[in-house]
């Protein structure tokens, strides 16, 4: 461990192997400055692709679940935080509007740590059970297309990591890892970055991983697509990257002058499932949904999105999600 420690002082890289290391010897540290010192070191030089994939693989061994095989063809859709831009959760939001189209989502989700309002903080709100058991979680994923692996549940919380995180005050590597140690290990995945040089770092990361499809996104200093400017894509398919932009016009839709925060996301995000928020905020999910739906195979990007406003308007999604609620609730009496 020294001789890690050592390479990640002098901005040297690590390997696979010992990246699994190192977050074995940091998962299990009750040094809160020290590993605030090791995560500080790993930000100010530029993260590794294997860096990222030793550290995904030390934590998918944790505590590890078998994937899910009814149907194997399911994604998960997540931002990595840390843009500062107090957006809605736009990852959560698309992945309930998505299992309404009938697209399996297989949700990763924890509370808030570098963002006010992260995936879990949402989802009680609008009154899912965090809490339900991995058997049930797939039980939902057949009946709704959807379900919600609460983090904590799945891996033992380091107190001594949050503590570090929240000392640092910004993204460090723990919020790329988290997108990628989903339990039921989709191999589909639209991720957002929040800074553009991630692109080809969290791209490359895929491949290593095998990901079969997936779509690496940042809009503008946001980690989604925005309907507000360009969007840059990296496209993993076939073992291939393929870099290229994408603008609202790709998907019918109008260019917004900016981005404008909402003080109460929690309520919008409540009111953009019912189709009774602003214009802006439902077309700004049906893109990101719109571009989801690409690794399912639906590549017309303005097909997407028609349909998918339809469905927001029409009521289809909110009706959905209360239905998946209700058997939530049923879940628990048994």
């Amino acid at each position: 461990m020294k001789i890690i420690l050592k390479k990640i002082y002098n901005s040297n890289n690590l390997n696979i192997s010992e990246s699994y290391k190192l977050f074995n010897y940091l998962n299990k540290n009750n040094n809160v400055q020290e590993i605030y010192d090791i995560l500080t070191n790993l930000n100010n030089k530029n993260i590794y692709p294997e860096e990222i994939v030793g550290a995904v693989k030390y934590f998918l061994n944790f505590k590890y679940y078998k994937s899910y095989k009814k149907n194997n063809i399911f994604a998960d859709i997540v931002g990595t935080g840390g843009d500062k831009s107090n957006s809605i959760n736009i990852s959560t939001i698309s992945s309930i509007v998505s299992s309404s189209l009938g697209f399996k989502i297989s949700k990763h989700c924890n509370k808030g740590i570098t963002s006010k309002v992260g995936s879990a903080n949402l989802l009680k709100y609008l009154g899912f059970n965090l809490y339900l058991t991995h058997t049930l979680n797939k039980k939902l994923l057949d009946e709704f297309n959807l379900c919600f692996l609460y983090h904590p549940n799945y891996y033992k919380k380091n107190q001594n990591i949050l503590l570090a995180r929240k000392k640092i005050n910004k993204a460090t590597i723990f919020n790329i890892i988290g997108p990628l140690i989903n339990p039921l290990k989709p191999k589909y995945l639209l991720i957002g970055v929040y800074k553009i040089k991630m692109l080809p770092i969290i791209a490359n990361t895929l491949k290593l991983l095998g990901y079969k499809r997936a779509l690496v996104v940042h809009g503008k200093g946001m980690d989604e697509i925005i309907n507000h400017g360009i969007t840059h894509v990296a496209e993993i398919k076939k073992n291939k990257i393929i870099y290229y932009e994408i603008s609202p016009k790709d998907f019918g839709l109008k260019l917004y002058p900016e981005y404008y925060e909402n003080k109460n996301n929690l309520i919008e995000a409540s009111n953009i499932l019912q189709g009774k928020s602003s214009k802006h905020y439902i077309e700004l999910i049906s893109m990101n949904v719109a571009m989801l739906l690409k690794l399912f195979g639906f590549n017309n990007l303005k097909e997407n999105t028609s349909k998918i406003l339809k469905f927001i308007y029409d009521g289809y999604t909110y009706k959905h999600m209360i239905a998946m609620i209700n058997k939530q609730d049923l879940y628990e009496q048994k």
